[in-house]
């Protein structure tokens, strides 16, 4: 509980920004659980964290809010009351079903929210991050919207081995983004 001391102590130890969150004692490695999720463990203070975020389990609460910065995607009024970080991945069917939902809020709260997209590619999804890349080529032109939106619909097409080939193919289809700007910002990503 991070509203006792200890829990305070633990947090800070460490460093968990989010809970939930799991501290396991060196033994877990050997189970089949660890060598599963291993990628998902970090090792300190001689423990192994398990941080449930890292599988898109949604954050119970944020011990520190999440920073923000001139890489970040941001959507809506810069100076609103409310900002909303979300932190997403193009491949994960949660993420998809939540992209409906800031949409919506977007939409009815407008200069009264400003969105902050952080990309999040887990590991257990092998086409996120260059899909994450490809977002980010868009929101080069400022149609990272279109194109995310793009990128949930057809979440099923791209997100098979050798998907990513779709994604310069997606950028002809969205209004006002420069394909072949966009494939040329895909390319140096890429090398």
């Amino acid at each position: 509980d991070v509203s006792t001391e200890t829990g305070k102590r633990v947090a800070e130890a460490f460093h968990l920004v989010t809970v939930p969150a799991f501290i396991f004692g060196s033994a877990v490695k050997e189970t089949e659980f660890y060598t599963q999720a291993e990628p998902l463990f970090r090792e300190e203070n001689n423990q192994l964290v398990f941080d449930m975020n890292m599988i898109g389990m949604p954050i119970g609460r944020y011990l520190v809010a999440p920073e923000t910065g001139e890489g970040d995607i941001t959507l809506g009024n810069a100076e609103a009351p409310v900002t909303l970080v979300v932190f997403s991945d193009f491949q994960c069917q949660y993420c998809k079903e939540y992209h409906v939902t800031y949409k919506k809020l977007l939409a009815e709260y407008g200069d009264r929210l400003h969105l902050v997209w952080k990309h999040l590619p887990l590991p257990i999804h092998p086409q996120a991050e260059k899909a994450a890349e490809a977002a980010q080529c868009a929101a080069a032109q400022n149609q990272f919207m279109p194109y995310a939106d793009t990128l949930f619909d057809r979440q099923a097409e791209w997100g098979k081995a050798g998907g990513e080939r779709r994604f310069k193919d997606y950028a002809w289809r969205i209004r006002g983004l420069d394909a072949k700007a966009f494939a040329r910002c895909l390319d140096e990503k890429v090398s």
